[in-house]
């Protein structure tokens, strides 16, 4: 009640990192302020964070578009591996908004455990590591910021880190 603008800031869901080196790209961001004296309702999908997988598998998932209606959105981020063999994905992007930013983008092919994902506008990857126990990236994946892309899994025959799911965040002025 009494509210006549907002601030909507939102990112992508992150795209998963796979073995050997390839991370995931973080979703794209946009922002935008609204007039909403006289909107009543705004439908929201926040997109998800995809599912790592080893690099024997292949390619790991693109993260889900984020939209805050028909205002402004931002899509996900490809996962590790998925626009062409050993490479990082590539970044998500956002549209329609008063800014418009792309992810952080993935790493390439590296034989053992390489780099962190790509950051999203709210933070940093997950950890990658060398454990004995191999799925460490993976088992990990939760430590991370949303819309934040996978990090590589070790080796060939583990995963990666599951991209992180986008978010919406809304400021209410009025």
């Amino acid at each position: 009640s009494g509210v006549t603008k907002i601030l909507v800031k939102l990112v992508g869901g992150g795209g998963a990192g796979s073995g050997v080196g390839e991370t995931g790209a973080a979703g794209g961001y946009a922002e935008k302020i609204i007039d909403v004296s006289s909107i009543s309702s705004v439908s929201v999908t926040i997109g998800s964070g995809s599912t790592s997988s080893t690099y024997y598998a292949g390619a790991a998932g693109t993260g889900g578009t984020t939209s805050f209606g028909s205002y402004l959105s931002a899509t996900g981020g490809k996962g590790g591996n998925s626009s062409h063999q050993h490479c990082g994905g590539l970044p998500g992007v956002g549209s329609n908004g008063d800014l418009n930013l792309y992810g952080g983008g993935g790493s390439g092919h590296m034989y053992w455990s390489g780099p962190p994902g790509g950051s999203s506008y709210f933070g940093g990857a997950g950890a990658t590591g060398h454990p004995q126990g191999g799925n460490y990236a993976h088992n990990h994946s939760s430590h991370a910021p949303p819309g934040c892309g996978g990090s590589a899994g070790y080796h060939t025959s583990n995963r990666g880190a599951n991209g992180q799911n986008g978010i919406v965040v809304v400021y209410e002025f009025k």
